[in-house]
């Protein structure tokens, strides 16, 4: 009857009580549940009365306040893909200091995601979150006051230090607000909303970008600035540390917990040296996202010199854009009937498997293909990727891990163009071959990751959780 009680409240505060008792009872050996029971009472730590507890789509409506930020930013996203165009053609900038600088500004947004996740935990979200949008609207107009080479570099550079750290607190503040078992989900809405915002910014840039690129910031700036002020005032979410975090390790024996307290620090460094784990992820993502930039380095210089025209690369690039706008939902549903293991493994065969397959196609019909092969993979690493890290966060390390995720992302759109280009220059079959390479090696790490992950919550305390 207990048990049938404890079945029926699942998911409630009964229900983490009674799972509760049943570790203790579980641990220590205590023969006498009602014992346990009482141990549990004194030990669990009630939860905050929901703020607002309305849903669509199966999400909180905060979140849906966090979607449409992001959507509108993402229209109004001018400055990135047309940064060095206004640096060269409007500023007289030469096209390699153009390119040091952008390496630089990708250098400061892996700063950018480490400082904003240190901050995000730190204080509350909606506030840390709010200030970047608002320090990089500032950073905008800046970029569109500068008069000279210098005051323009310094501000490039200064862009990529504040431009990310916003990202890191939206990402935990996801996983604040969202139950772990529908964060898959959310992560997947939060990047549908970016990529049905990309296409609009490319389209509406590049008609205004010839006579309108001081213009094209600003707008930039104010849908950033809109960002800002949609989350500072219709965002809600516990402030980072307002209430005491149990330790998803505390109770546990040294080979149930892996030995590895993460909530037990607080620098970057410590993080990773103590959850071998979110290292292992990190090079796993820096590996399939470098795969994945090849398509604005590598892939159009493969199409052009395999005899494919630069229009018939736009139309390819194009096609991504379709396919991830038309498909996102129906790949969702996929990703939320299996595991989170298998849809990442299946994302980076896909996305690797994709790109290798670049080496063997001569014709547009052919390429579009690959395209959408990879294009898929796409969806289901970038929804997947941040849930497994919010998964893997103690929840009081929650914007350091996804700030750390974040500074991978970046790393590897600073290595892809270099080893990209080195290895087309041995021959484009040794570039595609390598993505195939570490699309295997990137399946094969997820599979011992996710499996160790698994055991560092065993059953009774993931019930309890």
């Amino acid at each position: 009857m207990a048990n049938a009680y404890d079945a029926a409240h699942c998911g409630t505060s009964g229900g983490r009580f009674a799972a509760e008792a049943r570790r203790i009872a579980h641990v220590d050996g205590e023969g006498d549940v009602s014992v346990a029971h009482e141990r549990a009472a004194l030990s669990s730590t009630p939860e905050p009365p929901p703020t607002d507890t309305r849903e669509v789509l199966g999400l909180p409506r905060p979140f849906w306040v966090l979607w449409s930020g992001t959507l509108c930013n993402r229209v109004g996203t001018f400055a990135a893909p047309f940064l060095v165009i206004y640096m060269t053609e409007r500023q007289g900038m030469s096209v390699a200091t153009a390119g040091l600088l952008i390496t630089l500004q990708g250098a400061g947004m892996m700063v950018s995601n480490i400082v904003g996740g240190f901050l995000a935990d730190r204080f509350q979200r909606r506030l840390v979150i709010a200030s970047g949008l608002f320090l990089t609207t500032v950073v905008l107009l800046l970029l569109v006051a500068a008069d000279t080479v210098a005051q323009l570099a310094c501000v490039v550079v200064l862009l990529g230090l504040v431009g990310d750290l916003h990202r890191p607190g939206l990402n935990a503040l996801v996983a604040d607000l969202v139950p772990e078992n529908r964060r898959v989900r959310a992560y997947s809405m939060l990047h549908w909303a970016s990529n049905l915002g990309i296409p609009v910014a490319g389209v509406v840039g590049g008609l205004l970008s010839r006579d309108h690129l001081p213009l094209l910031l600003v707008a930039d700036a104010a849908t950033t600035a809109l960002f800002g002020v949609v989350v500072l005032l219709g965002a809600v979410g516990r402030p980072a540390g307002s209430e005491p975090v149990p330790d998803r390790t505390e109770g546990l024996g040294p080979v149930q917990a892996e030995g590895v307290d993460p909530s037990a620090t607080g620098s970057r460094r410590d993080v990773l040296l103590r959850d071998p784990l979110l290292l292992g992820f990190l090079l796993v993502t820096c590996g399939v996202f470098a795969v994945y930039f090849q398509n604005f380095t590598t892939l159009p210089l493969s199409i052009v010199n395999g005899g494919m025209t630069a229009a018939d690369y736009g139309f390819a690039i194009a096609c991504n854009g379709i396919v991830v706008a038309v498909c996102q939902p129906l790949v969702l549903r996929l990703m939320e009937k299996h595991s989170e293991t298998t849809g990442l493994v299946v994302s980076y065969a896909l996305t690797c498997g994709g790109f290798a397959l670049t080496g063997l196609v001569g014709n547009l019909p052919l390429l579009i293909v690959t395209v959408v092969v990879w294009s898929l993979g796409e969806i289901g690493f970038t929804s997947l990727g941040p849930a497994f890290v919010s998964r893997l966060a103690p929840e009081r390390l929650r914007a350091r891990y996804q700030g750390i995720y974040g500074s991978g992302i970046s790393a590897a759109a600073l290595l892809a163009p270099l080893g990209g280009a080195s290895l087309y220059g041995l021959g484009p079959g040794v570039l595609w071959g390598t993505c195939a390479v570490i699309g295997a090696a990137a399946v094969v790490t997820q599979l011992f990751i996710s499996r160790a992950a698994d055991r560092r919550l065993p059953a009774a305390v993931k019930e309890a959780a």
